[in-house]
């Protein structure tokens, strides 16, 4: 009695697997997401140019909307700009769908019947920094896992026509892409080579290589002094951090710009300066000391720059200027209140 109980509950449980599974392939499959039946699954130039969807997208080609699971969406644009295609690649939400596609799509397109009217504000604005790009050169990472490193040529509608390595061609469904990545390096004899990383310094010391614009690193050294730095342009970037040493009664505040040229294909030249200083930086002040409290501010005991001058990998100098300080317990002034 208690097996035929048993067998009945593993049955059940097996058959609930199974619909739970269904339902969950068949909601994660791809598809196409239809804003209006007026628009179709393609958005065109003057679909776009009409309702006034994106806003102006100079080169614009075709977009799309796919439902890439529950709850999931993506955003497909494609144009072409100075010789060469482009493709934008957005996640979104349901709610923006719904909200702010499908509602103002709807409106807009009784308004354009009942009136002819045009539109001044998008709908879903696509500024022009958001198509920003470091390399020609991707990684296309297509639906079914297969990847391709190629040159975007062109943009036919929603198919992309890009160049691979060996210089064929080949027509990409814009529905097959999943993912579009920049590579950094250099294509040599048909191979990609990647760039390295660590290019703009060593283990400890900085090079003439510049950080680019949005790349960033993040350094330990000795496990007590992290580091981080941005490149707040090509050649400018600014780095530093503070110490975390434990029982200390004040920490190493340090920060370290640098600002570089390229002077050749495989040089350059950068300087800098690296500054130190004790955080938190006291300012001078006289001690006030009362009948139930005491406040007394010193002055930072010691601090000192560093200038540096470096090229490529190679040629380092440096020259140090040092301003110290020090405050002794007879310097300090105190009131009596």
């Amino acid at each position: 009695m208690k097996t035929n109980y048993f067998l009945k509950i593993v049955y059940l449980s097996c058959i609930l697997l199974f619909i739970t599974t269904t339902a969950f392939t068949k909601s994660s499959e791809l598809s196409v997401y239809v804003l209006h039946d007026s628009l179709g699954e393609v958005i065109d130039a003057r679909e776009n140019a009409l309702y006034n969807i994106f806003g102006e997208i100079e080169g614009f080609s075709a977009a799309r909307i796919y439902k890439t699971g529950i709850d999931r969406y993506q955003l497909h644009i494609l144009r072409n700009l100075e010789g060469k295609a482009q493709i934008l690649i957005t996640d979104m939400s349901l709610t923006t769908l719904t909200y702010t596609f499908a509602y103002h799509i709807k409106t807009r397109r009784r308004l354009l019947l009942d009136k002819g009217m045009k539109f001044e504000k998008a709908i879903y604005p696509i500024e022009e920094s958001m198509w920003y790009e470091r390399s020609d050169n991707k990684k296309i990472t297509l639906r079914d896992g297969s990847k391709i490193i190629a040159v975007l040529k062109q943009a036919k509608r929603d198919i992309l026509i890009v160049q691979t390595l060996a210089g064929i061609e080949i027509f990409l469904p814009d529905i097959t892409i999943a993912k579009v990545t920049d590579l950094k390096g250099e294509i040599a004899g048909g191979k990609h080579y990647s760039l390295d990383p660590n290019q703009s310094r060593l283990f400890f010391s900085p090079t003439g290589r510049p950080l680019q614009k949005g790349d960033g690193y993040f350094a330990d050294y000795f496990l007590f002094f992290p580091t981080i730095a941005y490149g707040m342009t090509d050649f400018f970037s600014m780095g530093g951090g503070v110490s975390l040493i434990p029982g200390a009664d004040s920490q190493i505040l340090y920060f370290t710009p640098k600002l570089t040229f390229k002077v050749a294909p495989k040089a350059g030249i950068g300087t800098g300066f690296l500054f130190l200083g004790t955080f938190p930086l006291p300012v001078p002040c006289a001690g006030i000391k009362g009948k139930e409290h005491k406040i007394i501010l010193n002055i930072p005991p010691h601090f000192f720059h560093i200038f540096n001058i470096f090229i490529s990998k190679f040629l380092y100098i440096q020259f140090l200027f040092t301003e110290n300080c020090k405050v002794g317990r007879d310097q300090i002034k105190e009131k009596e209140t």
